[in-house]
């Protein structure tokens, strides 16, 4: 092969990379192309009318000796050592609005609850719980072509995942829902071996709105529900009730306080009917909610500390655990009792 330049648009700068004879082909024509993808990126973020086929379409080969080309902007002469190192910080340095779900990790649940207050028995075996690995912060380059190229990862856009919330918003509202379910397991649990356990709230905060349900449009992920048809709500549970008490097609009238402000509103929400899932046959209203400030008065003390894991995760692992801790009994039987609860309400 010639000795041989690329010239590559680079923002306000043109780039020219120098290649020898010794350059093995596939390896050029591999980082000529990284350099102006990552060109096209630069030129795209400062000029959002150029595209990324205009850019690598101006990519210019000359001989390595010319010497009386003159351009109009300042230039940068790169070796091809320095080039690598040159696409590798600038790869590194880009952050794309993307989110990527990778696999996580199977923990047992065993050694994060500690039960006092209550005699304990050992078992045998181990229940696990499983979790998702959520990209924190926008990733950058690098990270965003190889989670697209693996089958293990998922890249969602970030305006998907989080809708009208911020990072910080869905940060909070993860940890918080990590507690109700740490919550709702210690209950369940409790209530199976006999015990009784008071519960309160604060209201119930929108997860989620059902693309295309009944609230959509109308109810927003964050808003914070106090009150049905004048009914206060103090948990998420209080809301499916309270939509069951009446036919599908019946318009409730929904308070809610929203956004930075805290506005008070009255949001009218029609109810349908379920066509499927586990809602099939009752009326809905699309939300997926979780209790503010939930709070239970436990008559036995237990302690789970899942550590970094946040999101309603590991509610049945945690209660589960927490059964066949304080008595003789099994996975099955635990899971059996849990099953006929779930098909009761």
């Amino acid at each position: 092969m010639l000795p041989c330049s690329f010239i590559i648009p680079f923002a306000d700068a043109l780039c020219i990379v120098d290649f020898s004879s010794s350059c093995n082909w596939a390896s050029t024509v591999m980082l000529v192309l990284l350099i102006s993808m990552l060109a096209g990126l630069s030129s795209m973020l400062l000029c959002p009318t150029v595209s990324l086929i205009d850019c690598m379409a101006s990519i210019s080969i000359l001989p390595a000796d010319t010497s009386t080309f003159m351009f109009p902007c300042d230039t940068v002469s790169l070796s091809l050592p320095s080039a690598i190192v040159v696409v590798a910080l600038v790869g590194s340095l880009i952050r794309l609005p993307y989110v990527i779900f990778s696999p996580g990790s199977a923990t047992p649940v065993q050694p994060i609850v500690s039960i006092d207050g209550a005699p304990t028995y050992d078992s045998k075996g181990d229940l696990l719980f499983l979790t998702v690995s959520v990209s924190n912060g926008r990733p950058n380059l690098w990270r965003f072509l190889q989670a697209s190229l693996s089958g293990d990862d998922e890249v969602v856009g970030e305006r998907s995942y989080l809708g009208n919330s911020t990072p910080e918003e869905d940060r909070r509202l993860n940890i918080a829902l990590m507690d109700e379910s740490q919550q709702v397991a210690k209950a369940e649990a409790l209530e199976y071996l006999g015990y009784e356990v008071p519960v309160t709230g604060s209201g119930a905060y929108v997860v989620e709105v059902t693309p295309g349900g009944p609230s959509a449009g109308r109810l927003r992920a964050g808003d914070l529900i106090t009150a049905i048809d004048g009914r206060t709500i103090q948990r998420a549970d209080e809301i499916g009730a309270a939509v069951r008490t009446a036919p599908a097609g019946t318009t409730f009238t929904f308070s809610v306080t929203r956004g930075r402000g805290r506005a008070r509103l009255e949001v009218p929400v029609t109810s349908r009917l379920a066509t499927s899932g586990e809602l099939r046959g009752r009326p809905f209203v699309g939300i997926a909610p979780a209790t503010k400030d939930l709070r239970y008065e436990y008559p036995v003390d237990i302690t789970i500390d899942p550590g970094p894991v946040s999101g309603p995760s590991a509610g049945l692992a945690f209660t589960l655990t927490i059964i066949r801790s304080e008595e003789h009994t099994s996975e099955l039987q635990s899971l059996a009792y849990l099953v006929c609860r779930l098909l009761l309400e």
